[in-house]
């Protein structure tokens, strides 16, 4: 447990473009140490927004939104073997999403957890059965890494 005020403000289905409303419903505080957790969706072939309009997003909610700190927290992957139907999420488009908002969050202060450096270990069994989600044993793995990064920041 990273502390007794953390609050889960997510939303299925939610892209990078929809950050800044997330974080205005959310009332993020100047106080407040916020956990980014976007990229999956945005590479969804349904939705693929482009790269740029992905980083420049991410990085605008982190400078218009005043909060303690901001945390990305990269997007994992997928278990490509596993992802069925339209899914089409490929861990290479994940890949240049991550990699251009690690570098520009590097480069604006924000603090980020390498998602898939961290499950790395695991494999697949990091993904429940739908190749797209992670699992217990990820979790396991990601929840203490986020809880450093809020500890560090805050």
């Amino acid at each position: 447990m990273i502390g007794p005020h953390e609050r889960n403000a997510a939303e299925g289905g939610a892209c990078a473009l929809d950050l800044v409303a997330q974080a205005r419903t959310a009332a993020v505080e100047q106080h407040d140490v916020v956990v980014v957790s976007v990229g999956t969706n945005d590479a969804a072939p349904r939705r693929q927004v482009p790269t740029a309009a992905y980083v420049r997003a991410l990085l605008d909610c982190t400078r218009s939104v005043p909060a303690r700190g901001w945390i990305y927290h990269a997007p994992p992957g997928v278990d490509e073997s596993r992802l069925g139907g339209a899914c089409g999420r490929t861990n290479a488009t994940i890949d240049a999403y991550r990699d251009a908002a690690v570098t520009a969050c590097d480069e604006a202060g924000v603090r980020v957890v390498r998602t898939e450096r961290v499950i790395e270990p695991l494999g697949a069994r990091a993904f429940v059965s739908d190749g797209l989600h992670l699992g217990g044993a990820a979790y396991g793995l990601v929840l203490p890494a986020i809880a450093e990064a809020v500890r560090a920041v805050a």
